[in-house]
């Protein structure tokens, strides 16, 4: 053997053994810094990550089931809220409607029946009301002509008068002077039809007086009382 080829085999054993010793000594400090550390499951900051990563989404899930159910609470309670509102506006609706005077509106059943020469009236009923701050009343009868040539209108065979107090009421419609009128209604001999007018009372209270005044010179007027109350 060669002095160069010893020495160059000499070398690379040489070389082998440290980094053999160099492999060893970088074992050795690793195993040595591992059981200074200790295991990773020991360290505290292992388990608060593993709380983290296993907890925060459960933790995340019910802050979002929180935010939803108050929420939700909060609807309940809007709406509550309102039914409570309307609950009392119509509560003070009707209290005002209570405390309101009430219209006087009120119907009176008539059964008079005035004879006559030539025709005769069956009372049907008066209406008393307010309107517009004003008292009225409609009065409505049927005229049944007994006597009178066929087409005679109730204007041919007599007139009405009404009185409160010592005020004689006028006929608001002016029935009188419209030719459609009930009043100016053609009816046949035995035949009935029925006239309503309306008037202006002075108060609604006060007693109404109706006084047929028939035209025939040869028949009486005839009269009957309405009391209101």
């Amino acid at each position: 053997m060669s002095h160069k080829t010893y020495y160059k085999k000499k070398y690379l054993l040489l070389i082998e053994e440290k980094f053999t010793n160099y492999v060893e000594r970088v074992l050795k400090m690793k195993e040595e810094v591992t059981k200074k550390r200790g295991p990773i499951y020991k360290k505290w900051w292992f388990w608060v990550i593993l709380v983290v990563v296993i907890f925060g989404p459960i933790f995340s899930a019910m802050d979002d089931e929180d935010e939803a159910t108050n929420e939700e609470n909060k609807e309940m309670q809007q709406e509550e809220q309102k039914e409570v509102s309307k609950e009392q506006e119509d509560k003070e609706g009707e209290e005002k409607k209570e405390d309101e005077p009430k219209k006087l509106d009120k119907k009176i059943e008539l059964d008079d029946e005035l004879l006559f020469v030539n025709f005769n009236i069956y009372m049907d009923e008066a209406r008393i009301y307010e309107e517009n701050g004003k008292v009225y009343m409609d009065l409505s009868f049927d005229w049944l002509n007994t006597s009178f040539e066929d087409s005679t209108t109730f204007m041919r065979a007599a007139g009405i008068d009404v009185h409160q107090g010592d005020q004689l009421l006028e006929e608001i419609t002016d029935a009188y002077n419209d030719k459609k009128s009930d009043v100016y209604f053609p009816n046949a001999v035995g035949g009935k039809t029925g006239v309503d007018l309306t008037y202006e009372l002075v108060d609604s209270e006060s007693e109404l007086k109706i006084v047929f005044v028939p035209w025939d010179q040869y028949d009486d007027s005839k009269e009957l009382i309405i009391n209101i109350n």
